[in-house]
């Protein structure tokens, strides 16, 4: 985890430098949910109302943004009791079950509409890395398995106009992070709301 720590503090530098730096800068915070999809839905099932993103862009153009984001989406689910079967080993009991996925990616976006527009609707890709965190209780045992993934993750979106520094941020983006030698792949469709503003 001090490693994520200090990837976030990195973040959170480079972001104060770059808004100081000539033209178009956007903060973005979101509250996110998210549902697992492939074998993530197989493992947790539920949807998951527990999430946040931060994000920042940097217009390079009228309709071209270049920035970077982090995510961080916790799915967790209590299973029946029933005989469940990790690796060797076969137990019965009632299991409870969590998946932290925390995206790290560079961003690349393009709105259909410039800054004059009330509704700016757009797309978006995002490369990077995947920290992923799964536990497994089931009385006194826990299964646990941390990893980095390579990922990416496309979007689609809208701002909507609020005032001169502040606009309604609404997006759904699908992630997916390769599987690793030791660790399944993540997939999870993500719908998220807030706000992204800039300082004058």
């Amino acid at each position: 985890m001090k490693k994520l720590y200090i990837l976030f503090l990195l973040f959170i530098s480079v972001t104060t430098q770059s808004i100081a730096q000539v033209g178009e800068n956007y903060l973005t915070l979101h509250y996110s949910t998210a549902l697992g999809l492939g074998n993530t839905h197989d493992g947790i099932s539920k949807m998951s109302f527990r999430g946040a993103s931060f994000e920042y862009k940097k217009f390079t153009s009228d309709q071209v943004a270049l920035g970077f984001d982090f995510n961080w989406n916790v799915l967790y689910e209590k299973k029946s009791y029933d005989t469940y079967t990790i690796g060797t080993a076969s137990l019965s009991g009632t299991q409870y079950r969590s998946l932290n996925v925390l995206p790290f990616m560079a961003t690349v976006d393009y709105f259909f509409a410039d800054n004059d527009h009330v509704i700016q609707p757009f797309v978006g890709l995002g490369v990077g890395a995947v920290y992923s965190i799964e536990n497994v209780d089931m009385g006194l045992y826990r299964y646990n398995t941390k990893d980095w993934h390579t990922g990416f993750k496309p979007q689609i979106g809208l701002w909507y106009y609020l005032n001169e520094t502040t606009k309604l941020s609404v997006s759904s983006e699908f992630l997916y992070a390769f599987k690793t030698s030791s660790t399944a792949k993540r997939e999870l469709l993500t719908f998220n709301i807030g706000f992204a503003f800039t300082p004058y």
